[in-house]
């Protein structure tokens, strides 16, 4: 993305924290809550690999 379209999504990033809240929505590369780091230190080595190590929802 260059220019305009960078313009617009930072325009759009900004609108959407000032109505939601600071920090609502932010770039991956800002870091991640410690309890996620934490929970992905249980996935196996297969967790990407193996169908069977998939976790389900519903």
């Amino acid at each position: 993305m260059t220019g305009l379209k960078d313009e617009k999504l930072m325009q759009t990033l900004d609108l959407i924290n000032k109505h939601y809240g600071k920090n609502t929505l932010k770039y991956a590369a800002c870091g991640n809550n410690p309890f996620w780091r934490m929970l992905s230190q249980m996935k196996t080595k297969g967790f990407t690999t193996r169908w069977s190590e998939l976790i389900e929802t519903k």
